[in-house]
Formats: C-alpha cells, structure tokens, sequence
C-alpha cells in the first residue's frame, strides 16, 4: 500500500497518461515563461504605439492596471 501512495503522489493522471508532477511542473514553469514574454512583447509595441498604460490594461483584460504596467514595464519614463 505505501508503494502506490508514493507512485500517486509522484505522478499525475491525465487523459490516460502518466506524467510525473516534476514534468507538470516544468510545463507549468515553462508556460507561464512564454507568457510573460508574450506580454513583455505587446506591451512594447503597444507603448509604440503610443497606447497609454491604461489603454493596455483595459486590453488586458483590467489586470494588471496601467499603475501596475508601468512600474514593470515603464523602464525610464
């Protein structure tokens, strides 16, 4: 019994396969990585845009708020 409570803490079962949480950590990790470049992206181009951060925000879905955009992408303004 101990060895398959510690086969289900170790792996995950979704959609019929097997894969360890390390693996669907990595994934997550790497996901929200990809993401947070994406972001990085259309912010700049937005601000060349000459958008406002508020105007991005709202684009955004309202989160974060163009107080929050700014302080981490506002690099020098």
């Amino acid at each position: 019994m101990a060895e398959s409570l510690n086969s289900g803490i170790k792996y995950a079962m979704i959609y019929g396969m097997t894969v360890s949480v390390d693996e669907l950590i990595q994934a997550a990790t790497d996901a929200r990585r990809i993401a947070q470049k994406a972001i990085e992206l259309a912010v700049r181009e937005a601000r060349a845009a000459d958008w406002s951060w508020d105007q991005i925000s709202a684009a955004l879905g309202g989160k974060p708020n163009g107080e929050t955009l700014r302080r981490n992408f506002g690099s020098g303004e």
